[in-house]
């Protein structure tokens, strides 16, 4: 039962896992559905509460695998697997490195990582995250920059932004949910990233502006480019979440988020074959 919720664990975001691994979550705000003919269960509003706290996001967008899909793709089922064999390379390194820096790979969005740094269980304030945030991108600018998949570039543009998060818990259909993160701060990161460059890593201006006597920049169309950190910012890895020990509801709440395609590889025992879908 342990490997199983490691298993599916490996799939969410450890502020997701948090939520039913404590079970520290304020329901009492949910009204009941103005359906008559649905009537909201504990179970339904424990789900759906929302989670709102102060972080950074580091927004990592990656380009080149498309002509490494393009590359590859006149191999045949060979191609593919080395297509999945420099995927899974890179994003091991890239997220090995997010989370020795102490973010939380909160979503994909096409070939990029949204990444969270500071979370509503932390007590850290919003500089710290942006100082971490900022350190973790120019480590990643610095270590993939030039990463070669067999001849094909693959690059990086990277933005921080600053401000507080709405974590919205969506669904019920099915047992279904989908986490959903909002906020302004989205819209700082794609205006910043709109200014990056392959190799460069942007703060929006509200970010900058917490952490400005702390970084080298540039000022370019209102947002900042990065040039270096001028004070040390040490790595602060997350603790292990004790997955093992989580109540007897966890794995039944965690499996909601999964798409039925993988959840049936999983129950399936396939597991081993599914790093390309995570």
């Amino acid at each position: 039962m342990s490997d199983l919720r490691e298993v599916i664990a490996s799939y969410l975001p450890r502020i997701v896992l948090e939520r039913y691994i404590t079970g520290d979550i304020d329901y009492s705000s949910i009204p009941d559905c103005p359906d008559r003919d649905y009537v909201l269960t504990e179970d339904d509003k424990r789900h759906m509460s929302t989670d709102r706290f102060p972080a950074s996001i580091l927004f990592v967008d990656i380009s080149g695998f498309t002509s490494l899909n393009e590359k590859f793709a006149k191999e045949g089922s060979k191609g593919i697997e080395k297509v999945i064999t420099h995927i899974n390379g890179y994003f091991t390194q890239l997220i090995d490195m997010i989370a020795a820096h102490g973010g939380d790979v909160l979503k994909t969005a096409g070939d990029a990582l949204i990444v969270s740094f500071g979370d509503a269980k932390q007590s850290g304030t919003l500089r710290e995250y942006v100082l971490q945030a900022t350190a973790c991108g120019l480590e990643i600018q610095k270590e993939l920059r030039s990463y070669d998949a067999d001849g094909i570039s693959l690059t990086l543009h990277i933005a921080v932004g600053a401000g507080e998060i709405f974590m919205f818990h969506l669904g019920g259909i099915s047992e279904h949910w989908e986490f959903f993160p909002a906020g302004s701060l989205f819209g700082q990161i794609s205006d910043a990233l709109d200014k990056s460059q392959s190799g460069q890593t942007f703060l929006s201006a509200y970010a900058h502006s917490l952490v400005a006597d702390d970084v080298k920049s540039l000022h370019v169309d209102g947002d900042y480019l990065v040039a270096s950190l001028l004070v040390p910012i040490a790595r602060s890895p997350w603790e292990p979440l004790p997955i093992a020990t989580a109540p007897d509801t966890f794995l039944k709440d965690i499996r909601g988020y999964i798409g039925d395609g993988v959840l049936k590889r999983i129950d399936a025992g396939q597991s081993q074959w599914l790093a390309e879908m995570r």
